[in-house]
């Protein structure tokens, strides 16, 4: 076994951080020793594979690491000389989430750990928050996660940084026991920590390698050369004038005391036996774990919960006021509201035929032959008489208009003519079909096509569709979204930001199966919040207005609709959109995340893309401030709009809108529905991005 270095270099810009190193290491303990800044820590980290050469080969075994991937991040533990962790875990959930990366047995890595944490001093605070650490306990927990799965070749960067003088000796006997048959490579700039144990050192000096042997060759080489003495603290400034001094140590008395290997054996190893038996905690189940130990999580959650119920409330606690039969206004709040409509609409519950027309114009003329106008209609008589027809008036109003196509009323049309109300709005539909896509015939002649397939009645009864529930609903799926984007921005970026990414991309899960651990995670927990959210929104509306309301999209002012819908497929359509979208939203977000060191960078990206689709509607493609449907630059925009990540879910409304919007999209002569596209984009891109993501982390250097 050895590791073979080959002409290695890395440059930053002009810079060359490490330039041609050669060297092949073998079996047993190697220091690397250098003055910070030589380079030791990038030669370490091109050894790990964390950071991709400039030039030159690392060869395990005669193969290139690059090559080896998975199998020589398996034999391989890596303590970089700072490291991230994640400040809610304690030191056992910390160093079982990394045995689940490693690929360790459950009871293997227990037995291990158990042995390693006995060994650093760490037995008493296994259940303590790293957080909570002091700086040197968090290094042996380091120490611990880099030993973990027995490796064949270890590489320690400043391992004993913080470590106590007797940890240290202990320390340093117990790495002589562990390289029996291994590599291990220690990098410090403390002779002292490898000048017992190490069988061969190397020295560094501004990223190249001056000099290697083994320790008796290297102190024999500087026989006569380097003194030791000891001074007055008064002297030393003048010894600093006249002398090449390169180290210093106070001792008592002003005395040196030379250094020597500790009395005592070597301290046992619990466990001999290798530990990479799997068949341990799954990778996705540790990334949960990991996620949901994040106290931000559960705030965001939280957050997200209270605006759906409080939304749902709100829908709920409606205040209407009605004319009772002695002209008194009588005000009904809540539930009630529900109930009076339901049992004032209930004259009009069913198959919606056009005798039903008719006869509400028919009342509609009565009262004002003997009233005159709707003004001088008594109000008592207006609530009792022409109230319980409200929504067949409102629908006459959509569907009739004169020849110039202003819409008429119910006032303005014979009870005979109220007959044919469906031939009308057909009608009307085509004449607004003509005019909003006057530029493109194509659009008018595939709509109309599709419009002449209609046939039958429309159904009403009053319900869930007939409340402020859909644009409610789409509104919170929009902020819940948001809240995803933000627990979503850091997965990755974070352990950028911190370092504990350069921990787990050396294990031998750490690239492609952990980039999918992660986002499949983040997606589980995202989805997660959406169903409690939206499920509590959903469920108050099932409580207050059931889900039995049968009437007909086209009656919810959905003008166009291939699918047949009533109002409980129309809010199933909304759940879907949302729900799809959400899972695109977050799929771009981790894709980003993966791609930012900054977690605010990421989440700023994230967030802005996810706005585009409500700030395009409002003030681009038909808003206040748009330009028009059937321009060229309206489809674009529209295209834009729809096709992004989040094109479900906007604060305009997403899918209700493009279903009671009469919107079509169109490359040359194809043409489709709006509502379509939004559906088929959210769900072709949660793997485009899912993948684009794992591709992201796995291609990351350094």
């Amino acid at each position: 076994m050895e590791l073979e270095i080959r002409g290695l270099g890395k440059r930053y810009g002009q810079k060359a951080a490490v330039s041609g190193v050669e060297l092949t290491i073998t079996p047993g303990v190697w220091g690397l020793i250098g003055a910070n800044g030589a380079g030791k820590t990038t030669l370490m980290r091109m050894l790990a594979g964390i950071l991709a050469p400039s030039a030159g080969r690392v060869l395990y075994d005669g193969v290139d690491i690059r090559d080896l991937g998975e199998a020589y991040r398996d034999a391989l533990g890596y303590l970089p000389q700072s490291f991230g962790f994640y400040p809610e875990f304690t030191v056992t959930d910390y160093l079982e989430y990394i045995a689940a990366l490693k690929g360790v047995g459950r009871r293997e890595g227990r037995e291990r750990m158990e042995a390693l944490l006995e060994l650093l001093g760490l037995a008493e605070v296994r259940k303590k928050k790293i957080k909570k650490l002091s700086g040197g306990m968090q290094r042996r927990v380091g120490i611990a996660q880099a030993m973990l799965n027995d490796p064949d070749v270890l590489i320690l960067d400043e391992p004993t940084g913080g470590l106590d003088p007797g940890e240290r000796v202990r320390f340093r006997n117990y790495l002589a026991e562990f390289a029996q048959g291994r590599i291990v490579l220690i990098s410090t700039h403390i002779v002292s920590d490898v000048e017992y144990i190490a069988a061969q050192n190397v020295i560094m000096k501004e990223g190249r390698l001056i000099c290697s042997g083994k320790t008796e060759e290297l102190l024999g080489a500087v026989a006569g050369k380097v003194f030791t003495a000891a001074i007055g603290q008064d002297e030393l400034p003048r010894y600093e004038k006249a002398l090449r001094i390169v180290s210093m140590r106070g001792e008592p008395g002003g005395r040196v005391v030379a250094g020597r290997a500790a009395a005592g054996g070597p301290v046992p190893l619990a466990v001999q036996a290798r530990a990479r038996r799997r068949g341990g905690e799954t990778m996705l189940r540790a990334e949960l774990k990991r996620i949901l130990k994040t106290r931000s999580t559960w705030c965001l959650a939280a957050i997200a919960l209270l605006i759906c119920l409080s939304s749902a409330l709100s829908t709920v606690r409606q205040v209407v006021k009605y004319i009772d039969h002695d002209g008194h206004t009588e005000i009904v709040r809540g539930i009630g509201v529900y109930e009076e409509n339901r049992q004032r609409y209930s004259v009009i519950r069913g198959e919606v035929t056009p005798e039903l027309f008719a006869s509400a114009v028919a009342l509609h003329h009565e009262l004002l032959e003997l009233y005159g106008t709707d003004y001088d209609i008594p109000p008592e008589i207006s609530d009792r008489g022409l109230g319980p027809y409200s929504p067949v008036y409102t629908w006459i109003f959509n569907a009739f208009s004169d020849e110039f196509g202003a819409a008429l009323t119910s006032a303005d049309i014979s009870p005979e003519r109220a007959l044919n109300y469906y031939q009308e709005r057909l009608a009307t539909l085509e004449r607004t079909l003509r005019e909003k896509y006057e530029q493109t015939p194509q659009v008018v002649e595939y709509a109309l096509d599709r419009l002449g397939e209609e046939e039958g009645n429309f159904y009403y009864s009053y319900g869930i569709g007939s409340t402020s529930a859909f644009a409610n609903f789409g509104l919170c799926a929009f902020l819940v979204t948001l809240i995803c984007v933000i627990i979503a921005a850091p997965v990755f970026s974070a352990d950028y930001a911190s370092g504990a990414d350069d921990i787990l991309r050396c294990t031998r899960h750490g690239r492609a199966r952990l980039a999918a651990a992660k986002t499949g995670s983040a997606l589980l927990i995202c989805s997660g919040v959406f169903a409690l959210c939206l499920g509590a929104f959903l469920a108050v509306m099932y409580l207050a207005f059931g889900f039995d309301d049968i009437t007909s999209a086209e009656l919810l002012q959905v003008a166009f609709d291939p699918w047949g819908l009533d109002a409980m497929g129309v809010l199933g359509l909304i759940v879907l959109s949302a729900a799809l979208s959400l899972l695109a939203t977050c799929c771009f977000t981790l894709f980003v995340s993966s791609r930012f060191k900054s977690p605010l960078g990421a989440l700023a990206l994230a967030a802005a893309v996810a706005l585009i689709p409500t700030v395009v509607r409002m003030f681009m493609a038909g808003g206040s401030f748009g330009r028009g449907f059937a321009a060229a630059e309206g489809n674009a925009l529209n295209w834009l709009r729809i096709c992004l990540p989040s094109g479900g879910v906007s604060l305009t409304g997403a899918m209700m809108e493009e279903l009671t919007g009469l919107r079509f999209l169109w490359i040359g002569d194809l043409v489709t529905w709006s509502p379509y596209v939004l559906l088929i984009a959210a769900a072709a891109q949660l793997p485009v991005w899912f993948g684009l993501t794992v591709r992201a982390y796995c291609r990351r250097s350094g």
